[in-house]
């Protein structure tokens, strides 16, 4: 709404009508959407794949936490690969310290499934 500077203090009914008029007149409003169910559906889809997205950056740096707390450095070249998850997987690990990184790689995998679910549906159906 376009208002001029030195009327920037002024605030009440009477004033606000008055700018809603000349605005109107001068054609300075635009058109304003109002999504429908659908759109706001789609919406809720996509943030809810995006949350899937951060948790699942968050368990891998909860387990590459893990590892650096008890003195395990992969020497790889990068992490997340197939490699790396067998070298997980293979960590000669004893009582609760491998049943912390087992939930921890159940946790991740159970969040890449639902990503790559989620994506490929994003894929395949056109919003």
């Amino acid at each position: 709404m376009y208002s001029s500077s030195k009327n920037k203090m002024v605030k009440n009914d009477k004033f606000d009508a008055k700018m809603i008029a000349l605005n109107l007149a001068n054609g300075t409003y635009k058109e304003v959407y109002v999504p429908e169910e659908e759109d706001v559906a789609v919406k809720e889809y996509i943030r809810m794949l995006g949350d899937f997205k951060t948790s699942l950056k968050k368990i891998k740096q909860q387990i590459k936490a893990f590892l650096l707390r008890h003195g395990y450095a992969y020497e790889g070249k990068s992490s997340w690969t197939i490699t790396y998850m067998k070298w997980l997987k293979n960590l000669d690990l004893q009582g609760l310290f491998k049943e912390t990184l087992g939930e921890y790689l159940l946790q991740y995998d159970v969040l890449v499934d639902k990503i790559e679910r989620f994506s490929l549906r994003t894929c395949l159906k056109s919003f």
